[in-house]
């Protein structure tokens, strides 16, 4: 018999866990979000990866994960804002599963990497059997 997988077990990220309900969007019938509430108070510092337990101040943040299914999944994260004890200054903390582009996650922005180019490859190889130019 499977083991039933759980949000905890999708949704768990360092430092976070998944609330306990998944709301809708208004107005978008094919997207889902999950509120991740905080486990920890260390935050690392976004310029020199100093460790720091003081918040500066937060915001809540959508970031975009893998769809489930035909639905797409948003990440509600709140974002602290670190006064450094380091370098001094207010940066906003670095999140290792977070993209360089913030609103997404890794593993979003790896699985569209990979898949991506595949399609297209797919696409390019349909045209070019049915004998269609690009414009």
């Amino acid at each position: 018999m499977r083991k039933k997988l759980k949000l905890e077990d999708t949704y768990r990220f360092p430092g976070f866990r998944p609330a306990a309900t998944v709301h809708g969007i208004f107005g978008d019938q094919k997207a889902r979000t999950v509120t991740l509430k905080r486990t920890g108070t260390k935050m690392v510092c976004g310029g020199c990866g100093a460790v720091n337990h003081a918040t500066y101040d937060s915001k809540v943040r959508r970031v975009r994960d893998l769809p489930c299914g035909d639905m797409r999944v948003y990440l509600e994260v709140e974002i602290r804002r670190v006064k450094c004890t380091k370098c001094g200054k207010v940066r906003q903390e670095k999140l290792d599963w977070l993209s360089d582009n913030p609103g997404f996650t890794k593993r979003f922005v790896f699985f569209y990497r990979s898949e991506v180019p595949g399609v297209v490859d797919k696409v390019r190889g349909y045209r070019d059997e049915a004998g269609l130019e690009d414009r």
